[in-house]
């Protein structure tokens, strides 16, 4: 078990960092779409201090001996993993609020040019 854990706390950040990469790109989509504001601004800066703290875990545990890798998993390993599920659901939000703000931008394109 500390074993998976150890691997998991490894394989944990790089998900999540490919997932925060994936909500920043939809959310600067978006905020393309909408404009942009302090609070939206404020919103795609955390999701890129998320990916840089999981850079930095994810560098600091490469060298780390198996032994401290077990023991780094049985530490943080749960963390990492819930990091890495939160950025998936934070990828696929960004991802469902672009098309939302996309449909909603072509709907009202549609309706001026009809008028």
């Amino acid at each position: 078990m500390a074993d998976l854990l150890g691997t998991a706390a490894v394989l944990a950040p790089i998900v999540e960092i490919v997932f925060l990469a994936i909500a920043v790109y939809y959310a600067v989509n978006v905020a393309r779409r909408v404009g942009t504001f302090w609070a939206w601004s404020i919103v795609v800066v955390a999701f890129i201090v998320q990916g840089i703290r999981a850079l930095i875990i994810l560098v600091l545990s490469i060298p780390m001996s198996p032994d401290q890798l077990a023991a780094f998993g049985q530490t943080v390993g749960p963390d990492r993993i819930m990091g890495a599920i939160s950025a998936i659901f934070l990828a696929a939000g960004m991802y469902g609020l672009s098309g939302i703000f996309k449909r909603t931008q072509d709907s009202r394109r549609n309706k001026g040019i009809q008028n």
